[in-house]
């Protein structure tokens, strides 16, 4: 600590001299937080030490901001908005204490403001619940603070193997049902690499297609006739699994139960269950035994009266 004197004396017929002595402020110690700043930092001044008045006046802070040696007189305040600084600049701070008469030494303090490293702002995988007839496609959003071009690399995974895969998406015919697949997306602005973030999906079952037609046969059938419902499809689904289908019939309107199995279980309704005028038609469920699919129907025919033959 300081002390400053002031000494005075004058003559008016006798001599007179004072001495007076005050002390000055301590130099306070400082640093800027954070010590490694980015440009997405706000740069604060923290007293270690503050100044100290043995009078014990009251002691205030001037603060002087430095921007690469030309000062910020606009910036007067214990702190630096982020969106002031730029990488590569070199900040530095100068804090004066003062009483009413004296002001201490200078402290200073500086920091250089370092790259910020890139990052990953969004990240998901699309459809959430993916079948094998769906292409998988990461939609992903990256930023870097500096405005640096940012850098991505993609890893994918399947059941944990690594896959020659290096494109934001995968194709349909590459996965198959009940695999798993992650992707590991990696950032960089060409200095710092960013911290990589996952994403990962399930491969589904893939519900079987529709039948190509469904008939009912004969198309013109009588009393005598026996009907049956014809399904022409595909023998096998995407998923490589076979499709067997499920026949359900309508007479004029109403639900049928009780109908024979020939080919398909329930395809066929005997000529004694039918009657003249009554209009059947039908409709077959394709599943792969896991999924059912969407259902095809006949186009609907009536019973006609049978023909008598010449001996009857």
């Amino acid at each position: 600590m300081y002390s400053a004197c002031r000494f005075r004396f004058f003559i008016l017929g006798v001599i007179t001299w004072s001495l007076g002595c005050e002390s000055i402020p301590s130099t306070p110690s400082i640093v800027i937080e954070p010590v490694i700043a980015t440009t997405q930092d706000v740069l604060e001044v923290v007293l270690v030490t503050e100044s100290v008045d043995s009078d014990g006046d009251e002691v205030s802070y001037e603060v002087s901001w430095f921007q690469d040696e030309s000062e910020r007189t606009d910036l007067t305040d214990w702190t630096v908005p982020a969106g002031e600084t730029s990488r590569g600049e070199r900040w530095e701070v100068r804090v004066v204490a003062s009483d009413a008469s004296s002001k201490s030494g200078v402290a200073q303090a500086w920091v250089e403001i370092d790259n910020s490293e890139p990052a990953i702002s969004s990240l998901s995988l699309s459809p959430e619940s993916p079948r094998t007839s769906d292409a998988l496609e990461l939609e992903y959003q990256v930023e870097d603070a500096d405005g640096d071009p940012v850098e991505v690399s993609f890893v994918w995974t399947v059941d944990d193997e690594e896959t020659w895969h290096v494109e934001p998406g995968i194709p349909a015919h590459a996965t198959a049902r009940g695999q798993t697949w992650q992707v590991l997306l990696s950032v960089s602005d060409g200095t710092d690499q960013g911290a990589s973030e996952s994403a990962m999906v399930t491969i589904g079952n893939t519900p079987p297609p529709a039948p190509l037609s469904v008939t009912v046969l004969p198309s013109e059938p009588t009393t005598e006739d026996a009907i049956r419902c014809q399904v022409e499809s595909e023998l096998v689904d995407v998923d490589g699994e076979s499709i067997g289908y499920s026949v359900a019939w309508l007479a004029d309107g109403q639900l049928f139960t009780d109908a024979e199995s020939e080919t398909l279980p329930g395809d066929t309704v005997l000529s004694s269950s039918t009657t003249v005028g009554q209009v059947w038609s039908c409709a077959a469920t394709p599943t792969d035994g896991s999924d059912e699919g969407e259902s095809g129907a006949s186009e609907p025919v009536e019973i006609l009266e049978s023909v008598p033959t010449e001996s009857e």
